[in-house]
């Protein structure tokens, strides 16, 4: 992680308002919810499981749209018309329709 990252989260580390656990191949941030007596803390607000949570965060508050890549079958955030989460996808997606082959 560049230094500048990893001084911004140890700020809000001390501060205690994110929690990082580093596990052996990646690590988990949480981030507690509001401090309201009145809310209930075992309540989880938004759980990811994906190696890149904003796909995981836009299917829950559907903000952006996130489908499937035609080639790989990752998810992916769209972005206009994409049917492709990289351009390795779509360069293959391209030689498959040119050749007229059915996906």
């Amino acid at each position: 992680m560049c230094d500048y990252i990893n001084t911004q989260l140890n700020r809000f580390k001390e501060s205690e308002e994110i929690r990082i656990e580093e596990h052996r191949n990646f690590f988990k941030i949480s981030i507690p919810a509001a401090k309201n007596k009145n809310m209930d803390k075992s309540k989880t607000a938004f759980y990811s499981i994906n190696a890149n949570p904003l796909i995981d965060l836009y299917k829950y508050n559907g903000i952006k749209t996130v489908k499937k890549c035609k080639i790989c079958q990752r998810e992916f955030v769209v972005h206009g018309n994409q049917k492709t989460c990289s351009d390795q996808c779509s360069k293959r997606l391209n030689l498959i329709n040119k050749n007229g082959q059915i996906i």
